[in-house]
């Protein structure tokens, strides 16, 4: 026998995407600090390593702006859970594609 369960709320979405984030970041800044690699700041590393546009963009969310989103994601997932704040859909849908790979190999595909 299956059980079936429901789909997540848009607040525990936003949670798990922060939680996602957070832990990423944390691991990011910890290789930072301890990587000689990264004397030069962290837009130079990345956009060294990776290059061209797609060098740039990532370069634009250092760890310490990705643990300020994931707080801002939980502060916007805790005032919906208890107030009932209805989220913007972009911002789920955001929250989504942080949490699952699948979800960002898809929208990837999707503007190919």
């Amino acid at each position: 026998m299956s059980v079936e369960l429901p789909a997540p709320s848009p607040a525990l979405t936003l949670h798990q995407a922060a939680a996602n984030l957070r832990t990423r970041a944390k691991a990011a800044l910890a290789g930072f600090v301890s990587n000689e690699y990264w004397e030069g700041g962290w837009a130079r590393g990345i956009e060294n390593a990776v290059g061209g546009a797609e060098g740039e963009l990532a370069a634009l969310l250092s760890p310490a702006s990705a643990v300020w989103l994931a707080d801002a994601l939980d502060a916007l997932g805790s005032n919906a859970a208890r107030h009932g704040t209805p989220l913007p859909a972009e911002v789920v849908t955001f929250a989504e594609r942080l949490t699952t790979r699948e979800s960002r190999n898809a929208e990837l595909e999707a503007h190919a």
